[in-house]
């Protein structure tokens, strides 16, 4: 499972971090294996050449994931000042040039990047959708690249949900792995039945 040297580290460096300063659930250790699966097929989905956004990284999935296993620049956003000296933590020791902390929340990263358009975005048990998209609409069209998309980890059950708004993509070999498309040119069109329905 743990076969790169990177993801290895970052593994350990978790763990060990944790250990002093809690900044993942312990009791998530049993899904640690699926959450770093789910970030690595994400790396598959994402523009290697571009930029890329996680909003909330935490302790870096699947932000540091993502900077792992492709060549994009990855900004991780996070307002937690214990998970960003992690996050920078990890980029040192495992040499992530492609890794990038963003010293604030959304709303303070969105007022003013002004770095290249962003080619993606991932929100990973960041908000619920219809919270995410007050999040994503912060965005301004000179920051975001007009065929970008949000691409938000879902649960079997969640799917079942969203699966109406025809924004569903699921990849993965011996395990599926479910996420919602949020397209950034059109999900305002959407946003409203999205609200309506979604209460999970």
């Amino acid at each position: 499972m743990f076969g790169n040297k990177k993801l290895q580290q970052y593994v350990t460096l978790l763990k060990e971090y944790n250990e002093l300063i809690n900044i993942y659930s312990k009791k998530s250790y049993d899904a640690l294996e699926d959450h770093i699966l789910d970030s690595k097929y994400l790396a598959t989905l994402i523009d290697h050449n571009g930029t890329h956004v996680d909003l909330g990284s935490g302790s870096g999935l699947p932000g540091v994931i993502l900077a792992i296993f492709s060549s994009a620049n990855i900004i991780c956003v996070e307002s937690k000042e214990k998970k960003r000296t992690f996050l920078n933590y990890v980029k040192e020791a495992l040499d992530l040039n492609n890794l990038h902390v963003f010293d604030g929340d959304v709303q303070l990263f969105a007022k003013c990047y002004s770095g290249l358009k962003i080619e993606s975005l991932s929100a990973k048990a960041f908000a619920k959708p219809p919270k995410l998209l007050n999040y994503l609409s912060l965005f301004h069209p000179h920051q975001v690249q007009k065929g970008a998309s949000c691409w938000v980890p879902i649960s079997n059950r969640q799917v079942e949900v969203l699966r109406e708004f025809d924004e569903i993509v699921n990849i993965g070999d011996l395990k599926q792995f479910y996420y919602f498309k949020i397209q950034m040119g059109r999900f305002r069109s959407y946003k409203a039945d999205l609200r309506m329905k979604y209460n999970l």
